[in-house]
């Protein structure tokens, strides 16, 4: 639509993508003049993206064990330049980054996406949260809920677990490992 504010007229577009055509005309008198512009409205870009290796599987609550290397696959639309803030004070501008997270913590990732024209959305994508290796030398199966189990905590791929008495007798075994052996 057109809109007058003073002495000047405002053209405001459609808000729906696509190319459209202005014509300006002006009469004075018996002079007439006219002038055709054609422009085109970009779609807003819609920030999406994953965290393709989101599950740690040994560990369902986190997302890895430090040093974490994680992995992002943007998905987003209409958009061609990307901004990345991985919540530890690290950006990227890739658009599929992978990201080492060096510290334990919890970290809110966030994406921005802009269109050809520079148009920014921003959005959060995920929150990683990466917990410090540990290889606990005791349990307390005293059923508290605190260490009742070995739990290991230095790899999220499955474990072997071994358990040997002091005379180097094996008392327990389990191929795949599941943070479950309680002393029994």
């Amino acid at each position: 639509g057109v809109s007058q504010q003073g002495s000047r007229y405002v053209f405001t577009p459609p808000a729906t993508p696509g190319s459209y055509a202005l014509t300006y005309a002006t009469t004075n008198g018996a002079c007439f003049g006219s002038a055709q512009r054609r422009f085109t409205v970009l779609p807003t870009p819609t920030p999406a993206a994953t965290l393709t290796n989101a599950v740690c599987p040994a560990l369902p609550s986190v997302n890895g064990i430090a040093p974490y290397q994680a992995q992002f696959q943007n998905s987003s639309l209409n958009a061609v330049q990307f901004s990345w803030d991985f919540g530890d004070g690290t950006t990227s501008s890739e658009q599929n980054p992978t990201h080492l997270y060096q510290q334990p913590g919890t970290y809110a990732v966030r994406l921005t996406a802009a269109n050809s024209l520079g148009c920014p959305v921003s959005s959060l994508v995920s929150t990683v949260t990466v917990v410090q290796a540990l290889v606990p030398n005791i349990i307390t199966p005293n059923g508290d809920g605190l260490n009742d189990t070995f739990q290991q905590r230095f790899s999220c791929l499955p474990t072997e677990l071994s358990v040997y008495s002091r005379w180097g007798q094996r008392v327990f075994y389990r191929a795949d490992y599941h943070n479950d052996w309680d002393a029994k």
